[in-house]
């Protein structure tokens, strides 16, 4: 196998109505640093993130970016409360 610290990665999966997608880069470094870029409302998953990413990879400078986007459902019926909107009025 193969080791290098220099490559370039995608992938992308649709979970539950979400479009996901992940892009690593990484290059030569003498020590492991991570850059990771996430949407704002998934701050949270960043630490995990890092975490994982420290348990396969030992040095590198390596950037990860995740997009997550809704995808289009026609199933997705809204319904207006006319008397509520009315009453708003």
């Amino acid at each position: 196998m193969i080791k290098s610290m220099t490559g370039f990665g995608r992938a992308e999966k649709v979970i539950d109505r979400f479009n996901i997608k992940v892009n690593l880069k990484s290059v030569n470094h003498r020590y492991l640093d991570l850059a990771i870029r996430v949407p704002k409302y998934y701050y949270f998953v960043e630490d995990k993130i890092r975490q994982t990413a420290a348990k396969y990879i030992s040095r590198g400078k390596v950037e990860c970016s995740l997009t997550i986007e809704a995808t289009a459902d026609d199933s997705v019926v809204v319904k207006v409360n006319e008397p509520l909107a009315k009453s708003y009025y």
